[in-house]
């Protein structure tokens, strides 16, 4: 491309990244794709990603617009006084709302890219979010069967809402994940939410080419495939929170809030009277 056709790129995504951000890179391409600023192929894509680095260095795009939840730091909390530390408990303090409620959710993300959409309905809802990242190990599968055997030890209903590709391998991850649940002997309620075949209709998605190469692709029976990110970040998060909400008693859950905020205040309480 031109450098005038560049120039003229990079503004055209500051505009996109605007209106749909926070999203991620590939999320992105896609919104680009549609709008036809790009063609749908990988070196466009990686186009794109490149294009958003100057934009954010020279401030023209704010950071916070472009989600990479690819790298995680870990560190140590300290605090300046034990003051601030009950003080930190007091915004911190959350009662488990599920405990009552006769369903407990687990969600599956096939992107961890996109599991920075979610920390509004992670926080809000108190619902675990796993991001896969493809096909995921074991253990950590594992662990969320574990989780969802303790529930059903409690007398709760354990439901699975899935999130991925609709592709052959996005497919068969799901597959894949539901099985693995029977392996560990954990009773649940599996439910591969989307995307599927008709989604690209009803949410208007673009498409790319089911690759051959793939191995799983003789079973797919869909010259058409549709990536994850293909869903704009707002439909994506009102997507996952009208799912999680159908399973809540929202009288139980309102009588938990209040008596969490009670439970809030018995915290400040002892900081004054300290």
């Amino acid at each position: 491309m031109k450098q005038t056709e560049l120039k003229a790129l990079d503004e055209n995504i500051i505009t996109l990244a605007k209106e749909y951000g926070p999203i991620g890179v590939r999320g992105l391409f896609y919104k680009a794709e549609t709008a036809g600023f790009v063609e749908k192929t990988d070196a466009a894509c990686d186009l794109v990603e490149r294009r958003t680095k100057m934009p954010r260095i020279d401030g023209r795009l704010d950071w916070d617009l472009i989600i990479d939840v690819s790298r995680e730091v870990k560190s140590v909390s300290t605090w300046d006084s034990p003051d601030e530390l009950i003080r930190a408990a007091h915004r911190q303090f959350k009662l488990d709302l599920w405990a009552n409620q006769e369903y407990r959710v687990q969600v599956w993300i096939e992107k961890v890219g996109l599991l920075a959409l979610l920390e509004d309905i992670i926080e809000t809802y108190r619902v675990p979010v796993y991001p896969g990242k493809g096909y995921s190990g074991l253990s950590f599968i594992r662990e969320a069967a574990l989780e969802a055997i303790d529930w059903t030890d409690n007398g709760h209903t354990v439901v699975v809402l899935q999130w991925g590709d609709y592709d052959p391998s996005g497919v068969d991850i799901a597959d894949s994940l539901e099985a693995s649940y029977e392996m560990f002997e954990a009773t649940v309620n599996f439910k591969r939410i989307g995307i599927n075949k008709e989604h690209i209709a009803s949410m208007n998605l673009s498409t790319r080419r089911t690759k051959k190469t793939d191995t799983r692709a003789k079973n797919f029976n869909d010259d058409r495939s549709v990536e994850l990110d293909a869903v704009s970040p707002d439909d994506f998060k009102q997507w996952v929170e009208s799912e999680v909400r159908q399973y809540i008693d929202f009288e139980k859950w309102n009588a938990g809030l209040e008596r969490e905020n009670i439970e809030r205040q018995k915290i400040i309480a002892g900081i004054a009277n300290n």
